[in-house]
């Protein structure tokens, strides 16, 4: 792939497939994302309910484990998957949060796009599609927000730093680096 490629190519050699999920929030409520966060679904039937309406939430994407990429909602709506509550006895006060997330008095669902990685350890093949699908959504950041997407630890998060359940961990260092390496 090369700089000049479209977002339409890279779609193509990313394995892309979209979906339209019901369960997203429209907008961003004035926000401007700048924000990727990382997490996991072990849920076999995870297809099936982020198009079920009743579900109520979709993450952006779903990087399967042979790397192909599924688009579940538009980067600039909001998902429901990974969110934080500006109420402060709330489990999910974004006070609560560690980094950036913490000093940000809204919901993280605003101002991020969610990935989630199928299974619980990411194969090489994820790893590999979650740099290029970085590179994806930094384009269309430029493109719709003409702002880049910020390729460091603050910015590109796994889910462990919300106030949340989750006790997975992935080495978001990985994933920033092979993103910025060149793509072949």
């Amino acid at each position: 792939m090369t700089e000049i490629l479209s977002d339409r190519a890279r779609e193509f050699v990313l394995g892309f497939e979209e979906f339209s999920s019901p369960n997203f929030v429209h907008g961003r409520k004035g926000s401007i994302p700048d924000t990727v966060i990382f997490g996991f679904t072990n849920d076999r039937s995870f297809h099936e309910k982020f198009m079920d309406k009743s579900y109520g939430k979709a993450p952006h994407y779903v990087i399967l484990r042979d790397g192909k990429v599924r688009n579940y909602i538009e980067v600039t709506d909001s998902s429901r998957i990974f969110t934080t509550s500006a109420v402060s006895d709330s489990e999910k006060y974004y006070g609560k949060a560690d980094g950036l997330v913490s000093c940000r008095a809204v919901n993280v669902a605003q101002y991020s796009v969610c990935v989630l990685f199928e299974g619980d350890r990411p194969t090489v093949e994820q790893m590999l599609a979650a740099a290029a699908l970085l590179r994806l959504i930094s384009l269309k950041f430029i493109r719709i927000y003409r702002k880049k997407l910020p390729l460091d630890e603050n910015h590109i998060i796994s889910a462990t730093v919300l106030p949340s359940e989750y006790n997975f961990d992935i080495d978001i260092r990985i994933i920033i680096e092979l993103c910025r390496k060149k793509p072949i």
